[in-house]
């Protein structure tokens, strides 16, 4: 039998498909169902024929909890929306800065070390070295050294220089103590290949690489005396003897001290 679109019955069928309850009909009831009535209508017509009576459905203590939660679950969707959302714009602010130090950082620690040095030797026992930060003497750097040089022993002259890197090649890598073994371990040999009697270091940072803490401390007027047989000379290096003329005397003044020495 067919039922009144605004029933107490219909009412209670449209409210639990609203909750989402499906129903069981049986197939002889289903034939009588008016499928195809808009739920506007039954509404409409539940409205027309007076005050509405409650549902007993709706007063059911599970359809009100069920009502309740529904009500508290999408009142913690949007909350939780709103959290994801503002945190989703800090980490936007946030990120690039954070991506960057880590960058610079990342670039600062994985830099290798890489240095430089120049060596010339004009006489069996005479050896000079630099170190070449950021290019190789030019031309005026090679002049004034071959006047050094000619001070020194005014029958020699500058020959062609010798490179020597750290690393020294590509499959070679290290940090400050590996560079330094490598430097003392070439020194030596160098020192130890001819009978060399004097050593001319020139510049604060060939001092720094080339000597120990306790050599650079023993120096005196310029002078070092390296092994019993070898001598340093510690000079500032061409390009501020270039720009300060004082530094070229205080040169010249160490070359003196030492043929006085050796001659005493």
């Amino acid at each position: 039998m067919a039922q009144n679109p605004g029933s107490p019955t219909q009412l209670r069928d449209h409210y639990l498909q609203t909750l989402g309850i499906v129903q069981y009909v049986s197939r002889g009831s289903a034939d009588e169902v008016v499928v195809d009535n808009p739920v506007d209508s039954v509404a409409d017509s539940a409205l027309s024929e007076g005050p509405v009576v409650e549902s007993p459905v709706m007063d059911s203590p599970n359809v009100q909890s069920s009502l309740k939660s529904a009500e508290t679950i999408a009142n913690q969707q949007s909350e939780v929306e709103g959290i994801l959302l503002d945190d989703a714009e800090d980490i936007s602010h946030e990120k690039p800065s954070k991506v960057m130090s880590n960058a610079i950082s990342s670039e600062s620690d994985t830099v290798p070390l890489a240095l430089k040095f120049v060596f010339w030797q004009p006489t069996d026992q005479l050896l000079i070295a630099t170190t070449a930060d950021d290019q190789l003497p030019d031309s005026q750097q090679l002049s004034l050294l071959n006047r050094i040089v000619a001070a020194i022993d005014s029958s020699a002259s500058l020959p062609q220089f010798n490179v020597v890197s750290w690393p020294p090649h590509p499959s070679m890598q290290g940090g400050e103590q590996e560079a330094r073994e490598f430097i003392a371990t070439l020194i030596k040999s160098k020192l130890a290949a001819k009978s060399i009697k004097l050593f001319l270091v020139l510049g604060e940072s060939s001092e720094n690489w080339l000597l120990s803490a306790a050599q650079k401390s023993a120096c005196q007027q310029g002078l070092l005396a390296i092994t019993p047989e070898v001598t340093a000379i510690i000079a500032p290096s061409l390009t501020q003897m270039l720009n300060q003329p004082q530094s070229k005397r205080d040169t010249w003044q160490s070359i003196c001290h030492y043929f006085n020495k050796k001659s005493a």
